[in-house]
């Protein structure tokens, strides 16, 4: 009699998903901030914007450095869902993708600011933008500009993909992915088997 243990995740631990949705909240406030810099009216009001935008983007830095630390280096746990090949070949290129401009958002973004030579501020205590850069390049700015918001498209438009893909499996489908990133109780199934 042979006894093979193996037990299912069924959600991704408590720590993933409080770092998925602090990080949706805070990209969603990443958003309207880009939107209040169109509608500021005076220099005054542009560099309010502009500590808040950086202290939230630094926050979510923070938060990718350790959710990357969490995925690729440590390796915790995450649940294995029923798809086909084809789906999570998709899945996985999505995630890789927004992982991309996850990284490719914020660091455009800096260097934006250096060519402009405008201050990174972090809460209003600390600038992160210091640099040897000096003088104002206008074709260099631009095109980091244009590319920055090249990487902020690219995310909008991924990040409306991930979330269709999570609803379509949670109300279509009725699986367990979008389920799996709830903060409903997590389960794991044992799926012993004896022959």
């Amino acid at each position: 009699m042979i006894q093979n243990n193996f037990y299912l995740r069924t959600h991704f631990d408590l720590t993933y998903r409080v770092f998925h949705w602090l990080m949706a909240f805070l990209f969603v406030l990443m958003l309207l901030a880009g939107m209040g810099f169109e509608r500021a009216n005076n220099n005054e009001e542009t560099m309010t914007m502009l500590v808040g935008h950086s202290s939230i983007g630094s926050l979510l830095c923070i938060l990718l450095a350790l959710r990357l630390i969490k995925r690729f280096i440590l390796r915790s746990p995450t649940p294995k869902h029923k798809l086909t090949r084809l789906q999570l070949l998709a899945s996985k290129s999505m995630h890789y993708a927004l992982y991309l401009c996850m990284i490719l958002v914020p660091l455009s973004g800096i260097l934006t600011a250096q060519q402009h030579e405008l201050a990174v501020n972090v809460f209003g205590f600390f600038n992160i933008s210091d640099t040897l850069i000096s003088g104002y390049d206008e074709s260099v700015f631009l095109d980091l500009r244009s590319f920055h918001s090249l990487m902020v498209n690219c995310f909008k438009v991924l990040l409306l993909g991930h979330i269709g893909a999570a609803l379509f499996h949670g109300w279509f489908k009725k699986d367990e992915v979008l389920k799996s990133m709830l903060f409903s109780r997590t389960k794991i199934h044992d799926t012993s088997k004896q022959a």
